[in-house]
Formats: structure tokens, sequence, C-alpha cells
């Protein structure tokens, strides 16, 4: 990953996917979590979106499913301090409670991203990249 200087606090970096590429950013930085713990290796999940590539980088990544959107539940007010609004609902996936990040709604918040990406456009699709030189 290649820092970019004077960058917005939400760009961690450049990634190079295949000559395509990609600005990537923290999810922790996002919804204001600790760091990182250290040897904890994050994987960069890449999001193929009608704006272009965008690169999350996440702690794990298990699998990637389908998921119908009537099946999400509207979350609680109080679920998260910070970035709630950035999550589309709640979904039950054998008893466990997962929570469904927006796409649209993540990239709305970078700045200058509201002229570059139209919210509820199809064709997002997700990628997974694992990125050996990311940051621990």
């Amino acid at each position: 990953m290649t820092g970019v200087p004077l960058a917005p606090a939400l760009v961690i970096g450049l990634l190079n996917l295949r000559g395509q590429v990609v600005t990537v950013s923290d999810l922790r930085l996002r919804f204001g979590l600790p760091e990182r713990p250290a040897g904890l290796r994050p994987t960069t999940v890449v999001l193929r979106t009608s704006a272009g590539l965008l690169g999350l980088l996440v702690d794990r990544m298990d699998e990637v499913i389908d998921v119908d959107l009537d099946r999400l539940e509207r979350p609680r007010e109080d679920l998260l301090e910070t970035g709630s609004d950035l999550i589309a609902g709640v979904l039950d996936l054998a008893g466990e409670r997962l929570l469904v990040l927006d796409p649209a709604r993540y990239f709305a918040t970078w700045p200058d991203a509201s002229s570059q990406h139209r919210s509820g456009e199809g064709g997002d699709s997700i990628e997974r990249a694992t990125d050996p030189s990311a940051r621990g």
C-alpha cells in the first residue's frame, strides 16, 4: 500500500489491483475504534461500485454471501456511537447478528465524494484482496 500525502484522514493509501488504482480506507478509523492490535494482519476488501473501486481495510473476513435485502432489520439507534448512519441494517444469520454496511453511504462520507457517487446505483460487488504491505 502506498501512502498519499495530504489525503483526507479516511484515506490510508492506494493499492494497485491488477493495474487499477484502489483508494483504501480503514473501517476502524471511520467507526472510531481503537488501533488494530499488534500482530493482527488486516485484509483489504475491494468494492466495485458505479464510482470505481473502493478498498476497505478490515480485521477479518470469513466469506461473502448474497443477502436478501428484505431480511435486513432496522439497526438500533444506540447500536454504535459513531458510524451508525453507514449501516444498511442488521441480519440474523445462524443466530449471529451481523451489521451490514451500506457502501454508497460509506463512500458518500468521503470529502468530495458526493459529486463522484450517486447513492442507490446498481452494479456494486465485493472482491477480496490480500495486501501483504498493509499496516498492522
